[in-house]
Formats: C-alpha cells, sequence, structure tokens
C-alpha cells in the first residue's frame, strides 16, 4: 500500500473464503480491522488527492501497480522429477544403452583377443601405410628402397590377409591358400608377379615393365582386386 498523504486511516475488517484442497472443504479466514497512522513529510500541505497530484503523478498512478500475470505455468508443490514419467522413461533408456554399450564392448575385446582377425580386418590399412611410403621413396627416386618397401607392402598384405605367419611365406604357400579360398588364378599370378618384378628390378638394369610408377600402380590395381575377394 502506498499513502498518497498523512492521516489516521483505517482498513476495516474484512473475510476471505477459499477451498482447501487437502480438507476438500471451504474455509474462510478473517481479519482486521487495522489502524494505519501516516506520517507527514517535509513539505506535505496535507492535499487531498485530487487537488494534490499533477499529471504526470496521475500517469505514475496506472503503472505503480502491476496486473497479475496470467501466462503462468503452475505445477503442484514439492514436485520432483524422481518418480515421474520422465525419471522411469530416462532410466530405461540408460540401462538399455548401458546394455548396447557393454555388448559391444565385450564384441570388441573378443575380436581384439583373435590376432588373426584384427591382421585381416587392418590389412588394407597397414597395405596402404606401406604404399605411401613406397610412393615417398618413388618421388625421392631412390629405387632400391623404393623396390624394398613395396615388396614388403605386398608380402605383409598377403601374410596379414591370409593369416600365414611371416616365417611361413612363401610363393607356394601363397598360391595354396588363396586357391583354396576360390580365389581367381589370374589375380594369384599378377601379386606373385609384382613382387617377382620388384626383386628383380633390385638388382638388374630397368625395363619398362620394372619402372617405379608401372610397378607402383600395378600393386595398387592387384591389392584393390584382392581386398574385394578376400573378406
Amino acid at each position: 500500500m502506498i499513502p498518497r498523504h498523512a492521516g489516521e486511516f483505517t482498513i476495516p475488517a474484512f473475510s476471505f473464503t477459499y477451498f482447501d484442497t487437502k480438507t476438500d472443504q471451504y474455509k474462510t479466514q478473517k481479519t482486521g480491522p487495522f489502524n494505519i497512522k501516516v506520517g507527514k513529510s517535509v513539505g506535505d500541505t496535507m492535499l487531498t488527492v485530487s487537488t494534490a497530484f499533477t499529471k504526470e503523478d496521475v500517469k505514475f498512478l496506472g503503472q505503480d501497480i502491476r496486473f497479475i500475470k496470467k501466462d503462468i505455468k503452475l505445477k503442484n508443490a514439492n514436485q520432483f522429477i524422481f518418480g515421474s514419467r520422465t525419471f522411469y522413461l530416462a532410466y530405461v533408456f540408460g540401462i538399455i544403452l548401458f546394455f548396447i554399450i557393454f555388448l559391444l564392448r565385450r564384441k570388441k575385446m573378443k575380436e581384439n583377443t583373435n590376432v588373426m582377425l584384427v591382421k585381416n580386418k587392418k590389412a588394407n590399412m597397414f597395405a596402404r601405410k606401406r604404399l605411401k611410403k613406397a610412393s615417398g621413396f618413388m618421388k625421392l627416386n631412390q629405387r632400391e628402397t623404393f623396390y624394398e618397401e613395396l615388396v614388403k607392402a605386398l608380402w605383409g598384405y598377403i601374410s596379414d590377409k591370409l593369416g600365414i605367419p611371416v616365417a611361413n611365406l612363401s610363393k607356394d604357400n601363397v598360391r595354396s591358400e588363396m586357391l583354396n579360398r576360390k580365389i581367381d588364378e589370374q589375380y594369384i599370378e599378377q601379386i606373385l608377379n609384382i613382387i617377382d618384378r620388384c626383386e628383380y628390378a633390385r638388382y638388374a638394369p630397368v625395363t619398362e615393365e620394372t619402372k617405379m610408377d608401372t610397378l607402383y600402380k600395378d600393386a595398387i590395381k592387384v591389392i584393390s582386386k584382392l581386398q574385394q575377394k578376400l573378406k
């Protein structure tokens, strides 16, 4: 309450009736009367509202008390997320997500224990790294190092993809294993032929078919073809 001028005022007694949701009954609360004594401020001449206020004061009177906001979303008091539908949905979702991650993790750990399976899956990636390294030597025109790295890339890919230990790698073993896996003989001969050409080029004069760029392109092609056949 904002007093407009000094004096003694009485707010009469009044009552308020409401419905109590806890007891399901209507209740009435009574209060008052109240006696209020408003002191005189400096410069107060005890004028009435109609004569004491200017136009600006009257304009302000329409703004000193704000209207009650109607667009208010109410919720029950002491309501927590615990026990709500949102809580149970989040709980169930969390459990499902946990089991999915657990199963995927378990599968990954099982696959990692199988060394040959891991090598098989990463054979193409390892071959690409070795081929990239060989490409670097080719750009530097380091012939012997290039041929050596290219041979390592091919033998390494065969070892990882077929699961043949490096110590047991031989042309006969590779040919036999690839035939068992139903690989076309033309692809078998192509990759073994590239290995022969690389080994020959390291110690013999360069010919058209043993040029570095030719061997490099042929190696990429045959690995790409075998990658489609060897899953």
